[in-house]
């Protein structure tokens, strides 16, 4: 986990404020915006991957992969 920062573990909730809603926001503007290319996309998508994972717990990789639409965004 991270050691420096004012960075806390949080849960992956729609209602609440933090860097899971925002990687939801951010995924659906990807998805929504002509300007973000395939390459971009799937960039995003691992990305997300790898690092929401340590800041959002607890992480049940399959369901928010499917949440974040992770798989659409790699085309």
């Amino acid at each position: 986990m991270f050691e420096a920062g004012n960075f806390k573990t949080q849960k992956p909730d729609s209602g609440q404020a933090g860097l899971y809603q925002e990687a939801s926001k951010l995924v659906k503007l990807a998805m929504d915006s002509a300007d973000w290319s395939i390459a971009e996309q799937g960039a995003l998508a691992d990305m997300l991957e790898l690092w929401l994972p340590k800041v959002v717990a607890p992480w049940d990789a399959k369901e928010q992969r499917k949440k974040l639409k992770l798989s659409v965004l790699r085309g």
